[in-house]
């Protein structure tokens, strides 16, 4: 949970709690206890909503670190046939075997 969304989720926690009891006092300064059961249940929602991104952005990443090994292994592969390619063969041949390299 970013430490933004906790700070308001604990501000609003408190300010639930300390409300709850005084809900005369409240109506006379026209704030509804419905007011407060609904910003219970948003701050709930907002909560549910944050671990989701939470675990969503632990599992991207995992497969960004995945994709960036595929990465270097695809990279590493194709600069040593090209390696081979390139000592073996003339320049002038290069670009037959889809080298387009000057040098």
């Amino acid at each position: 949970m970013s430490k933004t969304v906790e700070n308001l989720i604990e501000k609003c926690r408190r300010l639930i709690a300390g409300a709850s009891g005084r809900t005369g006092e409240l109506k006379q300064l026209g704030v509804s206890e419905s007011q407060l059961t609904q910003l219970d249940a948003s701050l709930q929602q907002l909560a549910e909503m944050s671990n989701d991104c939470e675990a969503m952005r632990a599992q991207l990443h995992d497969k960004v670190a995945a994709m960036h090994a595929a990465l270097d292994a695809v990279k590493g592969s194709f600069l040593s046939i090209k390696g081979t390619i390139k000592q073996k063969y003339p320049q002038e041949e290069w670009i037959e075997w889809g080298i387009d390299d000057k040098r």
